[in-house]
């Protein structure tokens, strides 16, 4: 696979994005739910809801241009390293029990 496409038009933080992140694959989704700060501007593109030309035009711009597509997937599995990963989360709810029993 070389371009990961979310088309959804209804999204909380979906998993599946940030497995396609996790294996370097560069992303078009559409901005709903938590989709804009889980690719944070550096991990994948982004399109307004319902509007298939721009998803075709991304997909296009992103196969089109080799090295763009390459950084971008690079961009988005450090992401989801930095801040999705399993220590990451642990150490998220931990913050939230330690506040809960302080």
């Amino acid at each position: 696979m070389d371009v990961f496409v979310l088309p959804s038009i209804s999204e909380g933080c979906p998993i599946v994005l940030l497995e396609a992140m996790s294996m370097g694959l560069p992303v078009v989704a559409t901005r709903v739910g938590g989709v804009p700060e889980v690719i944070n501007g550096k991990a994948g593109l982004i399109v307004p809801l319902r509007n298939s030309k721009d998803i075709a035009d991304s997909v296009y711009y992103l196969l089109s241009h080799h090295n763009v597509r390459i950084k971008i997937g690079r961009n988005g599995r450090k992401r989801v390293e930095r801040m999705f990963s399993l220590d990451k989360c642990v150490e998220s709810h931990k913050k939230v029990y330690d506040f809960a029993l302080a």
